[in-house]
């Protein structure tokens, strides 16, 4: 039965694409140990109050000290412990549902806000892509990288909004059919507003372009998931991966993406390249292949996995 699971379920979802060349036996020991890893680093950060990698960003929303919050988990866990089970129960259940109520008592759903993304905000492109000579293009796509504000009145910062001018200078020069922005709820802690979200309503309103012509990741935290996350849209929307793409960001930014400490980064949190980092175009420009291995989930990261 295990067999079948990893054969017909784990290996076609590529969910643990950096994984398959291990025999089913170590895929399916190694896909449960990290997804164990995530349950655990869930409860310790958002539980015990441990620091995560990135603090000022992902940290707990509470004093997990105050009596306030030691009597909030107690409550959770005896609802929890006494809930009628409906079903079958897997056998970390209890776990699961743990780390998932600690994560919705802090505020932290953003990973499932905005889904189901094709039928919601990126319907309308969706149906555009479906008819999209993309050789009639010299790139699949604009990327434009979100950097979000540092307060909590601005929807944009300055340099956010930069950022999109940038690339619409790209689009509007016809390099690619369609922009994707990327960036969640990253800054500042624990944002009320989701970057792409708004990065595309300025793109409508401020540069008019087309809601059928941008694409959204709304749930990037950092340049290595901005990529990433930018790549698992082209493979569900089956937009062609052997074709480049545009990178966009401010010149800052764009130095470090092109810098090889920036893919140094991503093996080190990632495990893996999300894209592969091509030829300079301008400044503020780069060209990149996606990588299929982005598919890879990382529940070690449980506000951007």
């Amino acid at each position: 039965l295990l067999q079948f699971f990893v054969k017909n379920n784990l290996r076609p979802s590529s969910k643990y694409e950096i994984f398959k060349n291990h025999n089913d036996t170590e895929l399916l020991l190694k896909a449960w140990q990290v997804c164990a890893k995530g349950m655990n680093r869930i409860m310790t950060v958002y539980g015990l109050g441990e620091a995560p990698q990135y603090a000022k960003m992902d940290s707990v929303s509470y004093d997990v000290q105050s009596k306030f919050y030691k009597g909030s988990v107690f409550m959770w866990s005896d609802f929890l412990q006494n809930k009628k089970p409906k079903g079958n129960r897997l056998f970390f259940q209890e776990s699961l549902d743990f780390s998932l109520s600690l994560l919705y008592v802090n505020h932290r759903d953003e990973v499932a806000r905005y889904e189901p993304l094709d039928e919601k905000e990126n319907k309308k492109a969706i149906a555009y892509l479906k008819q999209v000579n993309f050789n009639a293009f010299d790139y699949a796509s604009v990327l434009i990288l979100g950097n979000g504000p540092e307060n909590y009145q601005d929807r944009l910062s300055a340099i956010g909004k930069l950022n999109l001018q940038l690339g619409v200078l790209e689009y509007e020069a016809k390099k690619a059919p369609l922009i994707i922005v990327s960036g969640g709820h990253a800054h500042p802690f624990r944002a009320a507003y989701c970057e792409a979200i708004e990065m595309k309503k300025e793109l409508m309103n401020i540069y008019n372009i087309p809601e059928e012509n941008i694409l959204i990741d709304p749930f990037a935290r950092h340049t290595t998931t901005n990529l990433r996350n930018a790549t698992r849209l082209m493979i569900a929307y089956q937009m062609p991966l052997d074709k480049k793409s545009i990178v966009v960001t401010n010149v800052s930014h764009s130095d470090y993406v092109g810098n090889p400490n920036f893919n140094a980064r991503c093996m080190e949190e990632l495990g893996y390249l999300p894209a592969i980092i091509l030829k300079r175009l301008n400044s503020t420009a780069l060209e990149f292949l996606p990588n299929v291995e982005s598919l890879h989930q990382n529940p070690i990261d449980p506000l951007d996995p």
